[in-house]
């Protein structure tokens, strides 16, 4: 800290610092500011090289959550389409080799049927909101977590 410090004094800098340790939310240690006079550029620094950019990570992650659900969600629906598509396409087939009343085409078309709609059901119903919620409690764990390590 001190060399960095120095540094910039020899650079023409402007340095701003606390005459005493800072004692907060349990860190201790000192923060010091850096302006270029010419440009007005500038950076608070934190001694041990913190800036406070864990929140920008936080709000990111805290974004992402937000469209979390709709992404889920299109690809639940795109899944059911793709079934929906899969139905189609045994249908199609039967129906242009002429053999759409053989046992064994109806019998594929069923069970083709009873899965999709049996898988649809157990995404839309337990794992859809599952996964929400998980992601929820994640990122709503990690706000606590940083609220309170300071």
């Amino acid at each position: 800290m001190g060399a960095e410090i120095r540094n910039a004094i020899q650079a023409g800098k402007e340095v701003t610092f606390h005459e005493a340790r800072i004692h907060e939310h349990g860190w201790s240690g000192y923060g010091y500011s850096i302006v270029d006079p010419e440009t007005g550029a500038g950076a608070y620094l934190i001694e041990g090289k913190g800036n406070g950019g864990w929140f920008m990570l936080f709000l990111v992650a805290a974004l992402a959550s937000l469209f979390l659900p709709y992404l889920v969600a299109a690809g639940v629906i795109s899944g059911a389409l793709g079934a929906i598509g899969g139905v189609l396409a045994l249908i199609t087939t039967a129906l242009a080799n002429d053999k759409i009343d053989d046992p064994v085409n109806l019998a594929a078309i069923k069970a083709y049927i009873a899965t999709a709609g049996a898988l649809a059901m157990l995404t839309l119903g337990f794992g859809l909101p599952l996964f929400v919620a998980l992601a929820g409690l994640g990122s709503f764990g990690y706000f606590i977590w940083q609220i309170f390590s300071f």
